[in-house]
């Protein structure tokens, strides 16, 4: 199964090339889904949505004719990074495959319905020889006395009988869901014997071709054990049911996958902001200390400032250094889920085209999520099919106790045909012998005690029980995981606002506190302390932001709405209707 199940209908008419053969992009009503408000709020734009930044500098070696050319940077915005790993992530590729395994197990099952086909043909040849002493009469005649007596004596006389024997037989038999096993088939067979002596007369002269052809029809029917649909049709269902977990299991993963790409493509946003926050925090603290060197040349400032000048702008340097690195290491991240070619993780550079915005989520709306969840969620659903799976357990179990009582009923009919080679030389009929044969009868077996079949039982319904109680501690957990999701979603909000006050005021504080350095009334020190926190301020600032968007993506993974909100459809989308049975 490829990625052909999923869609993806964002607006990206224009990225229809990219997923050809693999992707129909389609628009889809997500009426069970409560519509989100996209827009920002007013005068939110300008606070949420800051210009875009340059990429951080890679520094090009220099130019080799014998090594590799590096791919081109990746460019996507986060819709298209979203379709981008729906079709190359290699972890999906190998997830995808599950639900088709899972089919070949349906047609296993259905396959003991089918009819069998069965021939056998065989050919056996017999020779036997047997040494004979025969009592002969013999003339003798002696002429010289004139007498002619007869002589009885022993002779020994060697025979042979030469048999050829040709069987074959056909048949078809098929086991039905009701419990019938009806079987038919077809045997003929043929029996040559050829008799060899010196002395004719010891032979009987009944050279034969015996022909025979055997018609046996027979149906068994399990009155107790193996009767009825529900029974012999568990296992099938079984297998039905396990397709079925194995597409909602696809859903989870996918639902997983694309949080993961719009996580890391947040996480890779925030490593640019925050080198470009490093860089310019950099840069003014290189101009603060050349000001300082300046200022200790003509006198104005004492010696003792140029360390504290020089330790911030190291700082900001191991600053930068650890930002970049936090970047790369966001960015193969996300290139090793996007897998946008074969060498992917060489890709130098990612160009992320989607400014974050922070959408207004309602906040007042727990119940309906957490209704959602516990309808959605593909986690919860697969419960719901183990549940009905281990009720047919217990159907096939509870079928296990009875005893095993079969009828059966066999027809037969044999078609003898023999053809003696002197009586057909003699111009007589062929003899036929017909004969037909009818059986029937009843088998009875049970095992005393019992007692494997009750332990199965037992066990089969401990399962089930317990299957419930998970069923319920996982409903349970989801609710947990929507209303802390809820809880993040409302910390993340207000820490947007509160870090853009706090980024405010500590703007205007190293406004003052190097208003005061140029006039001698503040020491390096404090204005370097200002910009440390204002440098801090603008990190928490953009980091509140990537929350809010992160926390989003957790509470629709939570509702288990993430694909529909997205416009992915994937297998596992209807829920999962359930009634408890006692």
């Amino acid at each position: 199964m490829r990625i052909g199940i999923l869609t993806f209908c964002a607006g990206l008419a224009g990225i229809g090339g990219m997923l050809a053969g693999c992707a129909t992009i389609e628009a889809r009503p997500t009426s069970a889904i409560p519509e989100i408000a996209a827009a920002p709020p007013a005068g939110a734009a300008e606070q949420a949505s800051p210009p875009a930044l340059e990429s951080p500098p890679v520094e090009n070696p220099a130019p080799n004719a014998d090594a590799p050319e590096t791919p081109a940077p990746l460019s996507a915005t986060i819709e298209e990074a979203i379709v981008i790993a729906l079709e190359h992530n290699q972890s999906l590729r190998v997830q995808e495959a599950n639900p088709s395994i899972s089919a070949t197990s349906v047609a296993q099952q259905r396959a003991v319905f089918d009819p069998t086909f069965s021939a056998a043909y065989s050919m056996t040849w017999e020779r036997v020889t047997r040494d004979q002493l025969i009592q002969t009469t013999l003339d003798w005649t002696n002429s010289g006395v004139g007498i002619s007596p007869d002589i009885t004596a022993l002779t020994p006389v060697k025979t042979m009988a030469k048999t050829r024997m040709e069987e074959g037989s056909a048949g078809i038999s098929q086991f039905f869901p009701t419990g019938t096993d009806v079987s038919m088939s077809i045997g003929p067979s043929r029996t040559k014997l050829r008799n060899h002596s010196s002395y004719p007369e010891l032979t009987s002269g009944t050279d034969t071709d015996q022909k025979n052809t055997s018609i046996m029809v027979s149906v068994t029917q399990n009155l107790l054990q193996g009767a009825g649909l529900g029974v012999n049709l568990a296992s099938m269902r079984q297998a039905r049911l396990d397709a079925a977990s194995s597409e909602y299991e696809l859903r989870g993963f996918v639902e997983d996958l694309v949080a993961q790409v719009e996580k890391g493509y947040w996480d890779c946003v925030l490593a640019q902001k925050q080198i470009a926050i490093y860089e310019d925090a950099l840069s003014v603290a290189q101009r603060q200390a050349d000001e300082i060197e300046e200022r200790i040349r003509i006198g104005r400032e004492a010696e003792t400032e140029r360390a504290a000048a020089q330790a911030e702008v190291a700082q900001r340097r191991g600053s930068l250094i650890d930002a970049r690195g936090a970047y790369d290491k966001a960015r193969l991240a996300l290139l090793r889920l996007l897998n946008p070619t074969e060498d992917a993780l060489r890709t130098a550079n990612i160009e992320l085209k989607t400014t974050p915005v922070t959408p207004e989520i309602p906040l007042d709306a727990i119940d309906a999520s957490v209704e959602l969840a516990q309808r959605m969620r593909p986690d919860l659903n697969q419960a719901r099919l183990q549940i009905q799976r281990d009720g047919l357990e217990i159907v096939k179990t509870k079928n296990g106790l009875l005893p095993q009582l079969d009828l059966f009923l066999s027809l037969g009919k044999d078609l003898n045909h023999t053809e003696y080679t002197d009586s057909f030389l003699s111009g007589s009929r062929t003899p036929r012998d017909n004969r037909m044969s009818t059986q029937v009868g009843v088998e009875f077996s049970y095992p005393i005690g019992n007692r494997a079949a009750r332990a199965l039982d037992e066990r089969a319904h401990l399962a089930r029980s317990q299957d419930w109680d998970a069923l319920a501690n996982m409903v349970q957990l989801a609710e947990q995981d929507v209303r802390t999701a809820y809880v993040e979603l409302r910390r993340a909000k207000e820490q947007i606002a509160a870090t853009a006050a706090t980024r405010r005021l500590q703007e205007e504080t190293l406004q003052i506190e190097t208003e005061k350095l140029r006039l001698g009334r503040s020491p390096v020190l404090l204005v370097a302390q200002a910009q440390r926190d204002l440098l801090t301020a603008q990190i928490n600032e953009v980091q509140a932001q990537t929350d809010y968007l992160k926390a989003i993506v957790d509470l629709y993974l939570y509702e288990g709405t993430l694909l529909e909100r997205r416009g992915v459809s994937c297998p596992g989308s209807e829920p999962v209707e359930l009634a408890r049975q006692e």
